[in-house]
């Protein structure tokens, strides 16, 4: 490890100061902030997958009021369902695309094609589908992420 991030680390309190973390389990802010772009999701998009109001999203995310309790599983729900369409895309390609593996994306929501993903937490967008396009590319050798042609 670089000797620079192992003293920034080392300099950082552990444990945080009391009151950073909430001791109940739920989310911190940054933390729901960090998953929902870890996932390719806009505020909007998550705040439709929990069926709650963007306000809320927003009033979460900047700590202006706290994170629901329930709200931690739903989101890890959305984290197990993506990995779970990784896993099984990764697969598909180990066994299927040959030397020269290839995965599409798409640059807007109209250019998608209409998916049937069964217990789909929430409907596929591109940003959630380039963030499944990461997941799979670390567990597929060379594989070569193309963004697919627009619809029209």
């Amino acid at each position: 490890m670089n000797e620079d991030l192992v003293a920034w680390a080392q300099s950082r309190p552990q444990p945080l100061p009391a009151g950073q973390v909430p001791a109940d389990g739920r989310m911190t802010p940054i933390e729901l902030k960090i998953v929902r772009e870890a996932l390719g999701l806009s505020r909007e998009q998550l705040a439709a997958a929990l069926n709650v109001g963007l306000r809320s999203v927003d009033d979460w995310e900047s700590g202006r009021r706290p994170i629901p309790d329930g709200v931690r599983d739903d989101v890890e729900r959305i984290e197990a369902y993506t990995a779970q369409v990784a896993d099984q895309l990764a697969a598909h390609l180990l066994e299927h695309a040959g030397p020269d593996p290839v995965f599409e994306v798409y640059d807007r929501d109209t250019d998608m094609p209409a998916l049937d993903l069964p217990g789909a937490p929430l409907p596929p967008t591109a940003r959630w589908w380039r963030a499944v396009a990461y997941r799979v590319a670390e567990d597929v050798p060379g594989l070569r992420i193309v963004e697919a042609p627009g619809r029209t």
